[in-house]
C-alpha cells in the first residue's frame, strides 16, 4: 500500500491537531480554575498587570481571543480557557512533525566519517513511510494523552501556550534543517529568534529549547569529531546562558539607566528615557547592519538580524509599562516605568536564592551567622538602590540603597540545596527528612574573660545542662530546628555536609519531585491527592502489583478514598519502555539528534530542578513546571516505534513488509489509547466549579464597597480577580 509520505505528513499533524482540539475543547474547565487561572483570565480579558514577571504575550493574544466572549463577562473564562485548549492541540500537531522528522534522519544512521546524509529530499519507501507516520501518531498521542500536560491544556494558564512555543521552536529547528539553500536557511533562523522572543512574553522555559535549535544546526553542517563537538557544546552553553540572564536583562537595564540619566539630567518628562533608549538602540542595530552588508561580514550581518529579531519578538513587555500607566484595575506592582519594568522583570519582590554557592539554612538560625563589623553590627552589602518618582519635581529621587546582609563565611557552601530559611516548617522538614546539623557547645559562651568567675560558673553550669538537654532531645528524636535556633547562643552549629546536601538533592529534588512527576506520566498514577511522601497519597505506580506493592504496600489494602480516586491511573509502563526503545535506539543511530534531544529533556527537568530548589514541601505539586521535559521523552515514545520496526529487521536481516509495519503501529497505538482511557475521567474538568463556587461564597455576603483583605492565590485570583470583572 503506497501512500506520499508529505502528503500524509501534512495531513495527519493536522489531524491530530484536530483530534487534540475536540478532546481538549471537551474536557476543559467551563469557568475558572484554582490558582493563578483567574488572575490570568481577568488579565487577558481586561489587559491589567498580573504577578512579577508578567505574561505579556500571553495577555495580548489572551485579550484578543476574549473577544469570543463577545463582551460577556460571564464567558471570559470559556474563552481563555479555549485558547489554551487550541495552544495545547497546535503543541501535538508541531509534535507530531518533530517527530516524523526525527524518524527519517534515523532511517540513515550517522556514517563512519561522521556525516550525516541529508534524506529529507529523498521518498521514503511504503514500509517506512508507514512507520514513520506511526511513530509521529504514537508519540504525539502518549504527550496528548498524558497527565501533565492534559491538566495545563484545560485551564487559562501560562503552561499551555508555553508548552505550543517550545514545539513551534523545535519544530522551526527541524525545519531549519531540512533547507537546503543556504540563504532560505538563514530566515529559518531568523524565524527562530522572533520566536525566541516572543517565547519570552509567555514564560521563560520556552528559551531552553534554544539548545535544540543548535544541535539541529551543528548536525547538519559539520562533521561529528570529538574536538568539534566539544566547542559546539561550549558555544551552545554559552548563548544560551548570554540568552537567558544577559540579553533581556541588559536591554531593560540600558532602558532603566537611561530613564534616570534623561530625566534627572535633562529636564525631560518621565518616560522620555525610554524613548531615548529605543532611539539609541535602533540607531546602534542600523549601523551594524549597515556596515557588516557593506564588507560582506556574513556572520556579524546573520548575528546582529537575529538579535534584533529577539528584540522586535520581546517587545511585547511593552505592554505592561502601557498599561500599568493606564492603572487598570490589576495593576500588581505598577511597573510604570523602565525602573519599575526591570525590578517586575526581575522578580526582585521575590528575593534571590543561591544555585551553586551561597547561604545554607543554617546561617540563619546560627548565632554567628550573619557577619558582624568590629562595632557589633551586623554587615550589610549594597546590592542597588531604591526611586521614586518626584512628580512634584519632574525626577527620579533616590530614597535609600538597597542591602542585603553579609553572611559568616562558615555558612557559605558550594552546593546549597538546603538554603531555605523563611519558613519554620521547610527548615524542620530538612533536619527529619536529612539529618540534623552536627553541634556542640559553645565554651565562648562561659569563657569571657570581662565576667566575674562566678559568673563564667553561672553561665557554663546554664549551658551545660541546656546542652545535655539537647543532647537527650536528639538521641530520643524530640530535637526541633525551633529548639537549636532558641538556644544558637551557647551552640557551634554547624551546616548540612556536602554529602546531605546531594542527598537532597538527588533524592527529594530530582527523585520525589522530578522522577515522581515523570513516572505519573509514562508508568502511572496512584490518586491525585497531594503527596508529602507517605506511601498513600501522590505517588508513581505501574498497575504491576509485585512492583508496586513492592516499593508502597499492598495496594488492594488502601482506603477507599484513596483506592477509587478517579486519578488512579496505570499504564503498565508502556509508554516508558517505548520512551526508552526510542532512547537507545536513536543513540546508537544518530548520536547528535539524540544529544539535541537530551539537552532539553535534561535543562527542563534536571535545570529547572537545580535552578529552582524546590523545598520540602511545596504548596501544590510542581509537575506543570517540567512539562517540556515529558514532551522531549514523548519523541523517545515516538521513535520507540521506529526502534521496534528496526530491531524486528535487524533480526530478520531484511527490509520488513509494508504490512508489518502497519501492524507494529497499530499495536503501540494501543498504548495512548490505555492512556486515554485511563486519564479521562480525572482530567474531565467540563463540570468542576469547585473555584467558582469558592470565589462566589467570598464575595455574596460582601457589603457594597467593603474592602476584602486576601492572603494571595486561591484567597485572591479566583475571588477578588475573576468575580471584580
Amino acid at each position: 500500500m503506497n501512500i506520499s509520505f508529505k502528503k500524509w505528513n501534512n495531513r495527519l499533524g493536522i489531524i491530530m491537531f484536530l483530534i487534540g482540539s475536540i478532546v481538549y475543547l471537551l474536557t476543559m474547565e467551563r469557568k475558572l480554575s484554582f490558582w493563578d487561572c483567574g488572575e490570568y483570565i481577568v488579565s487577558s480579558a481586561k489587559l491589567g498587570v498580573t504577578h512579577a514577571p508578567g505574561a505579556a504575550l500571553f495577555q495580548l493574544i489572551g485579550a484578543v481571543w476574549s473577544g469570543l466572549a463577545f463582551g460577556d463577562g460571564t464567558k471570559y473564562a470559556l474563552a481563555i480557557n479555549s485558547m489554551s485548549a487550541v495552544c495545547s492541540a497546535l503543541t501535538i500537531m508541531f509534535l507530531f512533525w518533530t517527530i516524523t522528522h526525527f524518524v527519517r534522519r534515523m532511517f540513515n544512521p550517522t556514517k563512519a566519517d561522521g556525516i550525516s546524509e541529508n534524506v529529507f529530499g529523498t521518498e521514503l519507501n511504503s514500509s517506512q513511510t508507514w512507520i514513520a507516520l506511526g511513530s509521529g501518531l504514537v508519540g504525539s498521542a502518549v504527550f496528548m494523552f498524558s497527565d501533565t500536560f492534559w491538566f495545563s491544556a484545560v485551564e487559562g494558564e501560562v503552561y499551555a501556550m508555553a508548552s505550543m512555543f517550545t514545539a513551534l521552536l523545535v519544530w522551526l529547528g527541524c525545519k531549519w534543517e531540512e533547507e537546503k539553500d543556504e540563504k532560505r536557511e538563514n530566515r529559518w533562523l531568523l524565524l527562530i529568534s522572533l520566536v525566541i522572543g516572543l517565547g519570552t512574553g509567555v514564560h521563560l522555559m520556552v528559551i531552553l529549547a534554544i539548545p535544540v535549535a543548535c544541535y539541529l544546526y551543528y548536525a547538519k553542517h559539520y562533521k561529528f569529531t570529538i574536538k568539534n563537538f566539544i566547542i559546539a557544546n561550549l558555544l551552545t552553553a554559552i548563548f544560551l546562558g548570554f540568552v537567558f540572564k544577559v540579553l533581556f536583562e541588559a536591554v531593560m537595564t540600558f532602558f532603566g539607566n537611561t530613564e534616570i540619566y534623561v530625566v534627572n539630567n535633562f529636564g525631560l518628562p518621565f518616560n522620555s528615557g525610554t524613548f531615548v533608549a529605543g532611539i539609541i538602540l535602533a540607531a546602534v542595530f542600523y549601523f551594524v547592519l549597515r556596515i557588516s552588508t557593506k564588507k560582506n561580514w556574513k556572520l556579524v550581518n546573520t548575528m546582529t538580524l537575529s538579535l534584533l529579531f529577539m528584540l522586535i519578538g520581546f517587545s511585547a513587555w511593552m505592554m505592561i509599562p502601557i498599561r500599568a500607566n493606564a492603572n487598570p484595575h490589576m495593576n500588581l506592582n505598577d511597573p510604570d516605568t523602565a525602573l519599575g519594568m526591570l525590578d517586575y522583570f526581575n522578580r526582585t519582590q521575590y528575593g534571590d536564592w543561591p544555585t551553586v554557592y551561597g547561604k545554607t539554612y543554617v546561617a540563619d538560625i546560627a548565632d554567628d551567622g550573619i557577619a558582624t563589623s568590629p562595632t557589633g553590627n551586623y554587615e550589610t552589602r549594597i546590592i542597588g538602590e531604591n526611586y521614586v518618582k518626584d512628580k512634584s519635581r519632574g525626577k527620579y529621587i533616590k530614597v535609600s540603597d538597597r542591602k542585603e546582609y553579609v553572611y559568616n563565611k562558615k555558612y557559605l557552601k558550594f552546593f546549597p540545596k538546603m538554603y531555605y530559611s523563611d519558613d519554620p516548617d521547610t527548615m524542620e522538614n530538612y533536619a527529619m527528612m536529612y539529618g540534623f546539623p552536627e553541634f556542640s557547645l559553645n565554651t565562648a559562651y562561659f569563657n569571657n574573660l570581662d565576667d566575674s568567675s562566678d559568673i563564667r560558673a553561672q553561665k557554663r553550669q546554664f549551658a551545660e545542662q541546656l546542652y545535655s538537654e539537647l543532647i537527650k532531645k536528639r538521641d530520643d528524636h524530640k530535637l526541633k530546628i525551633a529548639d537549636l535556633k532558641e538556644n544558637a547562643d551557647i551552640l557551634n552549629i554547624e551546616s548540612p555536609t556536602f554529602w546531605q546536601q546531594m542527598n537532597y538533592f538527588i533524592d527529594f529534588q530530582l527523585g520525589y519531585m522530578g522522577f515522581r512527576y515523570f513516572m505519573w506520566n509514562f508508568s502511572g498514577r496512584q490518586n491525585d491527592w497531594e503527596g508529602n511522601m507517605q506511601v498513600t497519597k501522590g505517588n508513581w505506580i505501574s498497575g504491576i502489583s509485585p512492583l508496586d506493592n513492592y516499593r508502597l504496600g499492598d495496594q488492594s489494602t488502601l482506603p477507599a478514598v484513596f483506592k477509587e480516586n478517579k486519578a488512579h491511573n496505570v499504564y503498565f509502563m508502556l509508554p516508558l519502555i517505548l520512551g526508552l526503545i526510542g532512547f537507545f535506539v536513536q543513540l546508537n543511530r544518530n548520536a547528535v539528534h539524540w544529544w539535541a534531544i537530551l539537552s532539553l529533556f535534561l535543562l527542563t527537568s534536571v535545570g529547572i530542578i537545580f535552578y529552582t530548589s524546590v523545598k520540602p514541601f511545596e504548596p501544590r505539586e510542581r509537575d506543570y513546571a517540567l512539562v517540556s521535559s515529558f514532551y522531549a521523552f514523548a519523541i523517545w515514545v515516538g521513535l520507540g516505534v521506529q526502534g521496534i520496526y528496526l530491531l524486528i529487521g535487524y533480526l530478520k536481516k531484511k527490509q520488513l513488509q509494508t504490512k508489518t509495519a502497519i501492524l507494529i503501529s497499530g499495536l503501540c497505538l494501543l498504548v495512548p489509547i490505555l492512556m486515554g482511557f485511563q486519564n479521562w475521567d480525572d482530567h474531565d474538568r467540563s463540570k468542576r466549579e469547585g473555584a467558582y463556587a469558592l470565589a462566589y461564597n467570598y464575595l455574596n455576603n460582601l457589603d457594597k464597597n467593603a474592602i476584602l483583605f486576601v492572603y494571595g492565590d486561591n484567597d485572591t485570583y479566583p475571588g477578588n480577580r475573576e468575580f471584580q470583572r
